[in-house]
């Protein structure tokens, strides 16, 4: 597959995964990967020879299709594939598959077809699928696609028990409401170049159009609020 035919996070994948099979993931660094990919225009360029390629070297990518990733007739198969070559004995699998079903609320569905699976519960076996890789570096593409507010907030809890435990999350989304609520840092990218990054407060309460619906709302009447729970406690006070 060509370079121009990947999106943004499978151009990052494919320019992260060569650094860190090249390098190990102590010695390896974005800096490097962008320095050798050509950050400045906001691409990393590469390829993946196989589905197999998308998980290697400590980096794993959610797509923003994830039904390209569940390939057997169940959602357990899936779950189990990614155990495969590890050694684990038939009840440490069943324990991995387990407690991961339970962490991104999929147990009811483990023996379901994938294709039988509504589109937010898709998303979170694949998240699954994605979290048994034990990734150090973890891409998301629109991850909050079809995702109902509860999960969301569970998501973002479980993503910020992966940054405490030192895996990195980098995600695109426009899903703005969440970003503001959860990123640490936020960049806009634009005509494939990132044209501003800053902590969410600052990039959303300084955007007139790419913003959250709570920042609209109360402008000229609060400063700088960018969720609606601020606009409430604001309200209240």
């Amino acid at each position: 597959m060509s370079a121009e035919h990947l999106s943004t996070l499978e151009r990052i994948h494919a320019a992260a995964r060569d650094e860190f099979l090249e390098k190990g993931f102590q010695e390896a660094s974005l800096r490097n990967i962008g320095k050798t990919a050509g950050v400045t225009t906001g691409a990393f360029y590469g390829y993946y020879g196989s589905k197999a390629e998308l998980f290697r070297a400590g980096v794993a990518l959610l797509p923003q299709d994830p039904l390209n990733l569940m390939v057997k007739k169940t959602v357990r198969g899936d779950l189990e594939e990614m155990l495969d070559g590890r050694g684990l004995t038939a009840e440490q699998r069943v324990a991995a598959v387990g407690e991961v079903a339970t962490l991104t609320d999929i147990a009811p569905l483990l023996d379901a077809h994938p294709f039988d699976l509504s589109g937010g519960e898709v998303q979170r076996a694949v998240l699954a699928k994605v979290l048994l890789c034990e990734p150090r570096l973890l891409l998301l593409d629109e991850p909050t696609k079809g995702l109902d507010a509860f999960f969301k907030d569970k998501l973002a809890r479980l993503l910020r028990s992966l940054t405490a435990r030192g895996t990195t999350v980098l995600m695109v989304s426009h899903d703005v409401e969440f970003c503001a609520s959860y990123a640490d840092w936020c960049a806009l990218f634009f005509d494939g170049n990132v044209v501003t990054t800053n902590p969410p407060r600052q990039f959303f309460a300084s955007n007139s159009f790419y913003t959250t619906a709570a920042n609209r709302i109360s402008r000229g009447f609060f400063e700088n609020v960018v969720t609606v729970e601020e606009v409430v406690e604001l309200c209240r006070s």
